[in-house]
């Protein structure tokens, strides 16, 4: 068993979009034969595993950010005091 997915992911200004699709081929799909004497059993199934998914996101707020105060420690005051 085994399954492809694929994503794609665009960005434009503060947007995000991102598209997603599980299993392309149906890979999850699995069938058996099984014989015990004179009795057969064939089975098949699968799950629900074929989707999409679409995410769309906004980033609010500024997109720079100004660099932090240095402050100085009372440390570092009385070190330059000698």
């Amino acid at each position: 068993m085994g399954s492809l997915n694929l994503a794609l992911q665009k960005q434009w200004n503060s947007w995000t979009g991102k598209l997603s699709v599980n299993d392309v081929l149906f890979t999850s799909y699995w069938r058996t034969e099984n014989q015990f004497g004179n009795l057969n059993i064939n089975g098949s199934g699968g799950s629900d595993s074929r989707n999409v998914s679409l995410y769309l996101s906004y980033s609010f707020g500024q997109n720079d950010v100004k660099e932090k105060r240095r402050r100085d420690s009372a440390a570092e005051e009385e070190k330059n005091r000698l």
